[in-house]
C-alpha cells in the first residue's frame, strides 16, 4: 500500500511538473524570477520608464550577425554607445534569410548582443528587418536569396521567429519588439492589407505572456501612419 501510494505521488509530481513546463511556454509563470528592473511603457504618445516619462536617444547597430561574423565587431560596442555616445537605446536588425539558416547560431548572437547592451543600461529593440509585404513582394539581397541577408517576407517565418523571441525576452521588459522594418509593395502597399498580419504577430506575443512594448509600422516604408490610428 505504501509503495503504491509513493507511485501516485510520484506520477502527480511529473504531471504537475510536466503541465508547468508546458505552461511556462506559453504564460510566463515563473518569469518573475528573472524579470529586470527596467520596466518600459506606453501611455498615448510617450514611453514611461518605471512609471517616469523617459525619451529613448537610439543607435542602429545593424544585423547582430553581420556586427560578428563579417564586421568581427564586438560587445564592447555597447560600452562605447552608452558612454560616448550618450545613447539609451540600441536597434538590432534581424533579417529573415539569418533567422532561417542558422537559428542555433543566431540565438547565440541575439542572446549575447541583448545581454551586452542591456548590462550597459541600454534599452533594446529587436528589429525584424523584412523590406516587403507579408506573404508578397520583397527586396531582392544583393547577395542573393541563397545567402544569409535575405529580406525574406514569408509570414510564417515572421511568425515563428516573434513567438520564439517573445518566450526568450519576456522576462525582460527593457527589450522592444519591432514586427516588421519596411512594408513595401507598389501594388499592396495599404494599411488594410498589412493591419491583419500585424495583428496576428501582436497576438502571438501576448499570448507567449510577453508584454514588451511592440512597435508597429506604417506603410511605404513604415514612414505612412496616417490610417493607423
Amino acid at each position: 500500500m505504501k509503495r503504491a501510494s509513493l507511485i501516485i505521488i510520484f506520477i502527480l509530481i511529473t504531471g504537475v511538473g510536466l503541465s508547468l513546463v508546458k505552461a511556462n511556454l506559453n504564460a510566463g509563470w515563473f518569469d518573475f524570477l528573472f524579470t529586470s528592473k527596467d520596466i518600459l511603457t506606453v501611455s498615448g504618445n510617450k514611453i514611461f520608464l518605471n512609471k517616469q516619462p523617459i525619451m529613448l536617444y537610439g543607435v542602429a547597430m545593424g544585423d547582430p550577425h553581420f556586427r560578428v561574423k563579417i564586421d568581427r565587431r564586438d560587445t564592447s560596442d555597447y560600452e562605447a554607445v552608452k558612454k560616448d555616445w550618450r545613447a539609451n537605446a540600441v536597434r538590432l536588425s534581424v533579417h529573415p534569410g539569418v533567422f532561417k539558416k542558422d537559428e542555433d547560431g543566431f540565438n547565440k548572437i541575439i542572446e549575447a548582443e541583448v545581454k551586452a547592451a542591456r548590462a550597459q543600461g541600454l534599452f533594446v529593440i529587436i528589429d525584424w528587418h523584412v523590406i516587403g509585404m507579408p506573404n508578397g513582394w520583397y527586396k531582392p539581397s544583393a547577395y542573393g536569396e541563397d545567402h544569409y541577408y535575405s529580406y525574406d517576407s514569408n509570414f510564417n517565418t515572421a511568425r515563428d521567429f516573434w513567438q520564439k523571441m517573445a518566450v526568450k525576452f519576456r522576462g525582460d521588459r527593457g527589450v522592444m519588439f519591432e514586427l516588421w522594418n519596411e512594408p513595401a509593395d507598389p501594388k499592396t502597399n495599404e494599411w488594410k492589407n498589412l493591419k491583419p498580419y500585424m495583428e496576428r504577430l501582436y497576438g502571438i506575443i501576448r499570448g507567449q505572456g510577453a508584454q514588451n512594448i511592440i512597435v508597429v509600422p506604417g506603410v511605404w516604408w513604415t514612414y505612412d501612419l496616417r490610417n493607423i490610428k
